[in-house]
């Protein structure tokens, strides 16, 4: 579900998340980025902004927000085996290509630029 004005997409189930996961997978150029968060979570507030902002300088890349408290999404939390918030995962086609924890704008920002230009 995308609030207005979002370029963020805030994945509200399973077969939600899997349903977007699997249009990116099929497409070998496809380029997903998920930030697992959490609403109680000061780092994640603070990225929250430029990652909308990120959002909207990579039109065509997904960029989908995963609340880890959730409980329509703990299988997708369990299997992306989230320890810490925020952790971003990057997806290029049906290969993850990135992962790492920590409000990181750095190396957001160039991993975005790595594999989504």
């Amino acid at each position: 579900m995308k609030t207005a004005g979002s370029a963020v997409h805030e994945v509200q189930s399973t077969a939600e998340f899997n349903s977007v996961r699997k249009q990116v997978a099929d497409d070998p150029n496809a380029v997903a980025i998920i930030d697992f968060t959490a609403k109680w979570c000061g780092p994640c507030k603070a990225i929250a902004p430029i990652y909308e902002q990120l959002a909207q300088q990579y039109p065509g890349v997904k960029f989908l927000k995963v609340d880890i408290d959730n409980e329509g999404l703990m299988e997708v939390v369990q299997e992306h085996g989230i320890t810490g918030v925020p952790t971003f995962t990057m997806y290029k086609g049906p290969r993850k290509v990135e992962n790492f924890t920590g409000a990181r704008i750095d190396l957001l920002r160039k991993v975005l630029q790595q594999h989504a230009s």
